[in-house]
């Protein structure tokens, strides 16, 4: 009550044009008549002690317009109402009550101290009563016990697989070590991290089977190299021999962890110390405490190969296919960028969430905040209600707080429209309408002092209203006082107000969010991918063998892609942290595979692949069967690339090593550029090339080019009229996307002379370059143009397309 005439005294301060039209109405002789009989009704009835003190104050119900404008806040479009001080639902049967934590709501211990706090509420409410919370304590709480469920059925059935795997491998008795080695790892591992960060979060602990199927591959390697070697190799010498791959293979692991913790991302530090330390216990173990376990038992070991009559050949076709699969797949994938797809949550909690959603309306979770900034609260009112103005947009707060200014001409306006005859007019109409009733005409001379701002006792009140006591929109940033206002989704801030005013919205949050972890990912994955490469070359010492070992960990991003984009799988942030992953572990099968056929066949035999390839899909692949859409996306994601990479490396590397590795280079290198390859240096003609250096700026001519619908480039072309006894000549040079010179050459009607070649670009690729510029400038006739909105010129030879456009001043 009190607030509310505070309010209706606050009105001289909020006196707009707008209020003012709708005071007119109400000033009607007939409604006037209409609104004191109402009033004498009222205070003749049973609820006359709580509405005295309005009417008396307020006969013409000014107070009605004041409260529309505060209604206005509500701009969420659901069913809660303001009554008796609180926020209910119109039927009653549900109130909200907003409450801050001070601590952070996002840490495991904080979110389960806010549920207790709710459950204690909910054993002193009657049985047909229930308090919930909903926010972000909620989503940690719900999210924890979800992934504290999973982790001990991930574990359990990481476990069962390795013991099944154990008993198929590993029966004799010298390899029961091995059973002990993913708990050495993991639990040293946990504790390690837990110091180092004094928690350990349900999706490290998840990870925890992920480790232990890692950690014993190089135990395993270890392992089978002792059983196919005899007691005279002694022990030294195969420790010696199966530590280069099995060391190379952990190293490509590690970077990729290691470089996962440098990016910035909290859940991913963890989760990297977690397990480089594990990796690094692990590789130890393998080296130094297993070897006193295990046996030199020179017994041969079968190896996992195809059949004889499946030629090389189709193993190159098969790998091709993946390959261009997965490039195709690219244009249909759809990347999920909802952060409700890194939450998992029970469907009690999903009834509570229809139940709030349903109080608050859409509004309230996809509507945005708009801070508008300024120096001091009257700053930011004076800027907030311009920005209303400019953008054509009201803003309920604009309508309701205004500045120090604002307020000014609005009790200006005021003054303005109740002079002393209108007041006067009122007056009379009220006394002719309560005369019937012989009620004393001096009962409402406050409300008429009020109308003319006289001091004692009702214009004392004015500046007892203050919204921020129920409702405050101002906050502190950097220095700044801002006002925040509950915006449309739709609201666009104005340029003229740029840096004065920002948007939040969970869209906004969500796609900043999405996109800056993905360019992140972008940057971690390219750091791997070229620093596991760099290992792999100085150790392997060749470029082909490099290239080779990269070809599983293609293959198995290939097939991602291609069966997220046939079942409409969407891909989200963590099947996307899988790749760096997948780059380090996948590359290991291949690595063994080409220390098998190139160094020893009977020291690294491919069953020792096979094994491990089964026990990190077993840690892996047990995370397929969690609820939390975390650690599923990451299971499903790896399981798909240790299959892929297992079976290719097992199964389809040996053949390409005996039969096609002359050509790999040229096959690997034109798969990632689409015109790059191992092609011959081309002789300098550097004759015309020394006559030919000089050139006007004001000559040259820059274009666009595109070639075999994949390679972009530019090419910087100048006439070179007479120049070194030629006749219209231009001379070309093309460069990659990246600036990289590519191609130097002369081009007249009937010559190409090439002067520079980079050495990866194959021949055919600058024969075809060559002749397109040739019938560019001198055989028009033989280009095909195409309409292409934009004044592009296509060319075909040998169904190798080439476009070409030019770049004009406006960079169009």
């Amino acid at each position: 009550k009190e607030f509310l005439l505070s309010l209706y005294y606050y009105q001289p301060f909020m006196w707009t044009e707008t209020v003012q039209t709708e005071a007119l109405k109400l000033l009607l002789p007939a409604a006037i008549k209409v609104k004191m009989q109402d009033n004498i009704i009222k205070l003749m009835g049973p609820q006359s002690s709580f509405l005295e003190g309005f009417i008396l104050a307020d006969p013409l119900g000014l107070l009605s317009i004041s409260a529309k404008k505060l209604s206005s806040l509500n701009i969420s479009e659901g069913e809660l109402s303001f009554n008796n001080g609180f926020l209910v639902s119109q039927d009653g049967k549900k109130a909200l009550l907003l409450f801050d934590y001070t601590q952070n709501s996002f840490d495991r211990k904080a979110a389960v101290n806010i549920i207790k706090e709710v459950n204690s509420i909910n054993k002193i409410l009657p049985t047909s009563a229930r308090a919930f919370a909903m926010g972000a304590a909620r989503y940690t709480q719900e999210n924890n016990d979800i992934v504290n469920k999973d982790v001990k059925k991930v574990l359990a059935i990481s476990i069962f697989a390795m013991l099944a795997i154990f008993l198929i491998f590993f029966r004799q008795k010298n390899a029961l070590f091995i059973y002990a080695v993913p708990l050495l790892v993991l639990m040293p591992a946990a504790v390690f991290t837990y110091f180092g960060f004094g928690a350990l979060s349900g999706i490290t602990l998840g990870f925890g089977s992920v480790l232990m199927g890692l950690a014993i591959d190089y135990s395993i390697y270890v392992y089978y190299a002792f059983l196919a070697s005899s007691k005279q190799t002694g022990e030294k010498a195969v420790i010696r021999a199966i530590s280069r791959p099995t060391m190379l293979s952990a190293f490509t692991s590690i970077i990729s962890f290691v470089i996962l913790y440098f990016c910035t991302i909290l859940l991913f530090e963890q989760i990297a110390v977690f397990a480089v330390f594990g990796l690094i216990y692990a590789l130890f173990i393998a080296f130094f405490v297993a070897p006193l376990f295990f046996k030199l038992q020179n017994k041969p070991v079968k190896d996992l190969t195809l059949p004889a009559a499946i030629k090389p050949l189709w193993a190159v076709i098969l790998i091709v296919c993946i390959l261009a699969g997965g490039l195709v797949s690219i244009k249909f994938l759809h990347l999920d960028s909802s952060l409700n797809s890194l939450n998992t949550v029970s469907k009690q909690f999903e009834e509570d969430r229809k139940v709030f959603d349903s109080l608050t309306g859409k509004e309230a979770s996809e509507g945005s905040l708009l801070f508008v900034f300024g120096k001091d609260k009257d700053d930011a009112l004076s800027e907030s209600l311009a920005l209303s103005k400019s953008a054509k947009q009201p803003l309920a707060l604009s309508e309701i707080l205004f500045s120090t200014v604002e307020q000014q001409k609005n009790i200006e306006r005021w003054h303005k429209f109740w002079t002393a005859k209108k007041i006067k007019q009122v007056k009379n109409i009220i006394e002719e309408s309560i005369r019937p009733f012989d009620i004393d005409k001096n009962i409402f001379n406050n409300f008429y002092n009020f109308l003319a701002l006289a001091t004692p006792p009702a214009a004392s009140q004015v500046k007892n209203f203050d919204l921020t006591k129920i409702y405050n929109p101002f906050t502190e940033f950097e220095g700044q006082i801002a006002i925040v206002h509950i915006a449309p989704s739709a609201f666009k801030i104005p340029p003229n107000f740029t840096g004065k005013a920002a948007l939040i919205s969970p869209s906004i949050i969500q796609s900043e969010l999405f996109h800056k972890v993905l360019n992140i990912l972008a940057i971690v994955i390219t750091i791997i991918f070229i620093l596991d490469f760099v290992i792999v070359l100085a150790v392997l010492k060749s470029l082909k063998l490099a290239l080779l070992s990269f070809i599983p960990v293609l293959c198995s991003i290939s097939m991602i892609f291609i069966l997220c984009a046939v079942f409409g799988i969407k891909i989200n942030i963590f099947s996307l942290f899988a790749i760096p992953l997948i780059i380090g572990v996948c590359v290991d099968y291949a690595i063994f595979i080409i220390h098998k056929h190139t160094l020893s066949t009977t020291l690294y035999p491919s069953v020792a692949v096979g094994a491990s390839a089964l026990l990190s899909l077993a840690g892996f692949g047990s995370l397929i069967f969690a609820s939390h859409k975390v650690l599923f996306a990451i299971g499903l994601t790896i399981t798909v690339a240790i299959i892929t990479a297992s079976l290719i490396s097992i199964y389809l590397l040996p053949g390409i090593l005996k039969k096609v590795l002359k050509i790999l280079p040229l096959f690997f290198l034109i798969l990632l550029d689409g015109c790059i390859s191992a092609g011959p240096k081309i002789v300098y003609d550097n004759k015309s090339l020394a006559a030919q250096n000089n050139i006007e700026a004001s000559q040259v001519r820059q274009y666009y080019g595109e070639m075999g619908g994949s390679m972009l480039f530019n090419a910087v072309a100048a006439n070179l009229d007479g120049a070194a006894g030629i006749d219209a000549a231009v001379r070309i040079i093309t460069l990659s996307e990246l600036g990289i010179k590519l191609l130097d050459m002369t081009i007249t009607k009937d010559t190409v002379v090439i002067h520079f070649k980079i050495n990866f670009l194959p021949k055919a690729a600058a024969k075809s370059l060559g002749l397109f510029y040739r019938d560019f400038y001198f055989n028009k006739s033989a280009l095909i143009k195409e309409d292409l909105g934009s004044g592009k010129i296509s060319y075909n030879d040998s169904n190798k397309k080439i476009v070409l456009w030019e770049q004009n001043e406006q960079d169009n």
